[in-house]
């Protein structure tokens, strides 16, 4: 396992490589560097390299990974370049130098004549929905575990009967394109239910539900609907006789995909309260879970569907590649196993990969894997292609950096 170098020796290592003049090495397009390092100031480095470096490798903004033999062991650091001088390369100041590299593969920047594609191994999926932050974890009513969804349907509305006028179940559809009412896109961005216990006071002040499901006033004001428009909601579902009614979410996952509504016209039933709430929530559990099983979110799924990822870097044992930050983060976590496809114009690699980090930079998602399911003869093809030469030289010189 590779270990940090404190500030004070990385200062002491990086003079001592500028005094004596000690060859560092970069693997560049698939070709070995050698740099020497020629100047240090307050904030840069000046490398100079033993020939000229392929130009697709030297724009600004561009890395390179550096390993250098110093006093017996391997040091590893990274630099970005800043500007040229001739045949001079003007880098930052590496942040971190790690030594103790182990028996690992050196990272180089990732070639441009690769191109590489990443999918979830599990079955899991992207829906065209606000994600949110948390996934609701109700469990379905009991007995309709494994009921088929027209079963739900019809017990839910045998349910209803003893305490509501009528219901409406609704599925949502693609709410980037098809945009939903008032009431549907407040319970879909907040993951909440829309309670109006009567229709003559309007939003519960406070949610005395015991998991918070509410839209209360105060979690109202933090919405982009205008409080003119919450009031002539109200008014709207009193001028239609509503007495009480609720709106309550459809998850599936992180996601709401649709809303049961419940109302009480009638004088001779009494107002709908929140143990109501509570039974809705399994019933959706129990219809989200039957729609899993006929198919209902297939065409969502990401498992073996393949995305194109940015390679950062990559070695025998891994590979730091991006993607613009999108819904697919929470899918592709710290730990999991995903399928990766390597594209070198003449040969697909095919592995699995471990998520050994993930972060976020700007608009971009970043993630740090190690390959755990190559299989060796794709092994052996991706460390020559890698390192430019036949694995029998490179076996026992290898020297790695860890994703």
């Amino acid at each position: 396992m590779a270990t940090e170098i404190k500030r004070i020796e990385k200062e002491s290592i990086l003079n001592t490589l500028h005094n004596k003049r000690i060859a560092m090495t970069s693997l560049i397009e698939r070709n070995d560097y050698s740099f020497m390092l020629t100047e240090i100031s307050k904030t840069t480095l000046i490398l100079t390299p033993d020939r000229p470096l392929p130009a697709i490798a030297v724009a600004p903004g561009k890395k390179l990974n550096i390993i250098v033999n110093y006093m017996g062991m391997n040091i590893f650091f990274t630099v970005e370049l800043k500007d040229k001088v001739k045949e001079n390369h003007i880098t930052t100041i590496p942040e971190f130098l790690y030594r103790n590299l182990g028996r690992s593969n050196s990272r180089q920047v990732f070639p441009s004549g690769m191109s590489m594609q990443f999918a979830s191994l599990e079955e899991k999926f992207v829906l065209p929905f606000p994600l949110l932050e948390q996934e609701d974890t109700t469990p379905p009513l009991p007995g309709l575990e494994k009921s088929d969804y027209n079963a739900i349907v019809t017990h839910l509305a045998a349910w209803v009967k003893t305490i509501a006028d009528a219901y409406k179940l609704t599925l949502f559809r693609d709410a980037k394109t098809s945009p939903l009412e008032l009431e549907k896109s407040l319970i879909m961005k907040t993951g909440k239910t829309l309670f109006l216990p009567s229709t003559e006071a309007g939003l519960p002040e406070t949610d005395e539900t015991p998991e918070k499901r509410l839209i209360t006033t105060e979690l109202f004001k933090k919405s982009d609907i205008t409080s003119s428009q919450l009031t002539e909601f109200v008014q709207a579902r009193r001028a239609e006789g509503l007495r009480s009614c609720a709106w309550v979410p459809l998850f599936f996952e992180r996601y709401v995909i649709g809303c049961i509504q419940l109302w009480v016209s009638a004088g001779d039933k009494a107002p709908l309260g929140i143990e109501h709430i509570a039974t809705i929530y399994q019933y959706g559990k129990s219809l989200s879970n039957a729609l899993v099983a006929r198919g209902y979110f297939a065409s969502c799924s990401l498992k073996n569907k393949f995305f194109n990822g940015n390679g950062v870097d990559i070695s025998a044992s891994g590979i730091l590649f991006s993607y613009p930050q999108s819904s697919l983060a929470p899918t592709f976590t710290t730990g999991k196993e995903i399928a990766l496809k390597l594209n070198t114009g003449t040969q697909i690699i095919n592995s699995s990969a471990r998520i050994v980090r993930y972060y976020r930079e700007m608009a971009v998602d970043y993630w740090g894997c190690r390959f755990v399911g190559m299989m060796p003869e794709e092994s052996r093809s991706l460390i020559e292609y890698l390192y430019g030469k036949p694995f029998e030289q490179l076996k026992t010189t290898l020297m790695l950096g860890h994703a």
